[in-house]
């Protein structure tokens, strides 16, 4: 079994207070660069987003040179305190922006006297605060995630439709070979509800069996490529029908892991 899991960031938990910690953005995390320079780290503590501006590196250069920024605003046009350097001014170093945690943004106008203004959202970081649990998560993701494939076996076996359905999120998409796209858990079910009834009127045993592919996790959804074995054993002998699959799979608070979409076609 291949796994391929990049960039995991486990969101069960709703936002808390955070104890002080640093996320350095040397290699421009998420995309989060400075076009014009360069976004150095961000430490989120309970009160602030502390931005820190390598204002040595000049826009558009690899040389060093002192930089000026005109202002630093939230997304809604309030004046952020900028600690001991005064806009406007050209400067050397390091400089500190002090974003209340309400505000999920930061505009820099004005970088170097000129019309280049800049922006860094702030949204994810409460997330990256988390990034150094990752490790240890993670096994705990792959493990709910492989469980959704677990309960769709069983329910095979068991011919369950309810259970079917408890492994979709309640907007799910279900899209098999033929017919429309069944959108919604209560449509899954009755989807599911129809194959297990004529399994059971001819009296057929079900085994769905998996072989997975490549995953990937990122923040609140992964996907997964794989191929799947629908195999029917019955009075007149067993029968078997091998399909490729592609699953985009979704964490809810409250809820955990389920399939937002799935979907499949034959395979030889």
């Amino acid at each position: 079994m291949f796994r391929n899991s990049l960039f995991a960031l486990v969101l069960a938990f709703a936002c808390t207070a955070l104890a002080a910690e640093t996320i350095e953005l040397d290699r421009c995390i998420g995309g989060k660069c400075h076009r014009y320079g360069r976004w150095d780290s961000v430490q989120i503590t309970e009160q602030h987003f502390i931005v820190y501006i390598d204002t040595d590196r000049c826009p558009g250069h690899d040389a060093h040179c002192p930089t000026s920024y005109a202002s630093f605003t939230a997304p809604d046009g309030t004046v952020l305190d900028s600690g001991d350097y005064r806009p406007g001014e050209r400067t050397r170093g390091t400089i500190k922006i002090y974003v209340p945690r309400q505000y999920k943004g930061l505009y820099v106008k004005g970088i170097n006297g000129g019309k280049r203004d800049d922006f860094l959202a702030l949204t994810d970081f409460e997330d990256f605060s988390r990034a150094r649990d990752v490790a240890s998560k993670q096994p705990e993701v792959e493990t709910s995630i492989d469980a959704l494939f677990e309960m769709l076996a069983e329910a095979h076996a068991q011919k369950d439709a309810d259970r079917a359905a408890s492994a979709y999120v309640e907007d799910a998409a279900y899209m098999g070979p033929r017919g429309d796209t069944v959108r919604g858990r209560t449509a899954i079910r009755e989807a599911f509800a129809g194959l297990f009834q004529r399994a059971k009127e001819q009296g057929e045993a079900l085994t769905l069996t998996f072989e997975h592919g490549d995953r990937v996790v990122e923040g609140r959804l992964a996907y997964e490529t794989g191929y799947s074995t629908l195999t029917r054993r019955g009075a007149e002998g067993e029968s078997s029908s091998r399909g490729k699959f592609v699953v985009v799979i979704r964490f809810t608070k409250g809820r955990g892991w389920g399939f937002q979409v799935d979907s499949f076609s034959p395979a030889p």
